[in-house]
């Protein structure tokens, strides 16, 4: 083999080399690229399945931090368009709650929080507190939750479900509470402005457990 033959062998052997190195570093920085596209995708992934999740533990500490005890929805019939909730709520928090509003799962239905005041009238408040770890009565000659404005019938046997909402918005779910008949004497209770709701729904000094359904 000639001189020159040789050399030009030579070149091109350098110059496949040097294609072969350059394709393998291409690669190799590809490779590194995608894996490091795929640990940044890995880990946003992994913060934001931690932040989905201690989301849904707070929303289910919220939920359990009400407990609502020996509670009942009062019966009423169709004839009657208000009826109210007792039971017992436990604050399990070592942090006072303070409820601002009430939701239930009666459509068209308005819910109130109400107290019933030193003349024995009925008024609606706008807040209940529930210090940390104590109770809250709600209970007939104190303060309870009123259902109004709903037509249809609540029968003994059904169950209700609300939600308390409170100063910053959280909220906690009372599921299942059920709907009772109780018999025994009623109250008598002013309206929210201190009368003794006359004329409200045509009739006079209504009683408190038969025509709001505050039966106990």
């Amino acid at each position: 083999m000639s001189l020159t033959s040789l050399n030009n062998t030579k070149k091109r052997a350098a110059a496949v080399a040097a294609v072969a190195l350059s394709s393998a570093l291409f690669l190799s920085a590809c490779s590194d690229d995608g894996e490091g596209k795929n640990d940044a995708s890995t880990s946003a992934e992994t913060t934001q399945s931690a932040e989905s999740a201690e989301s849904a533990d707070d929303k289910a500490a919220d939920e359990q931090a009400l407990e609502f005890n020996d509670s009942y929805v009062t019966a009423k019939p169709a004839d009657k368009n208000m009826t109210s909730v007792f039971g017992t709520l436990h604050n399990t928090t070592d942090k006072d709650i303070t409820i601002t509003e009430v939701k239930g799962d009666i459509d068209g239905a308005k819910y109130e929080l109400h107290e019933v005041n030193d003349d024995g009238e009925m008024q609606q408040i706008s807040s209940l507190t529930i210090p940390a770890g104590e109770d809250s009565v709600l209970e007939p000659g104190g303060n309870h939750i009123m259902i109004m404005e709903v037509s249809d019938e609540i029968a003994a046997g059904d169950s209700l479900s609300f939600t308390l909402v409170d100063e910053d918005g959280k909220e906690y779910k009372l599921e299942n509470v059920p709907v009772r008949v109780q018999q025994s004497t009623h109250e008598h209770y002013g309206d929210e402005d201190g009368g003794n709701m006359e004329g409200m729904d045509g009739m006079d000094g209504m009683q408190h457990g038969e025509e709001h359904g505050h039966e106990h």
